[in-house]
């Protein structure tokens, strides 16, 4: 995802230039089957999709105006890091990968 960042700050209409915006989908084991978590960047903000695994789940979007720095690649990493420190790991993603 810094990459992102990189790409983001040197061209402003760099998600116009993109076939689709850049996703990924994390999920964990646990005890009664397993969540998942999902995030797609775009450039009005994030959109978030989680629950158990094989159910609808549920969804948020968040406005730009609520995401870190008013920036959504940063609201994006550090909500990925959260859930990877809370023991989800990638199963899907288009896009760069975040960094370590």
């Amino acid at each position: 995802m810094d990459s992102l960042l990189t790409r983001q700050s040197l061209d402003p209409a760099f998600f116009a230039s993109l076939p689709s915006p850049p996703w990924l989908r994390l999920e964990k084991d646990t005890p009664s089957g397993g969540k998942f978590w999902s995030c797609t960047v775009q450039e009005h903000g994030i959109d978030l999709h989680w629950g158990k695994l094989n159910t609808q789940g549920q969804r948020l979007s968040l406005a730009i105006t609520r995401c870190n720095r008013g920036n959504p690649i940063r609201e994006a990493r550090s909500r990925v890091f959260g859930k990877l420190k809370d023991g989800y790991r990638l199963v899907s993603s288009y896009g760069p990968l975040p960094d370590s």
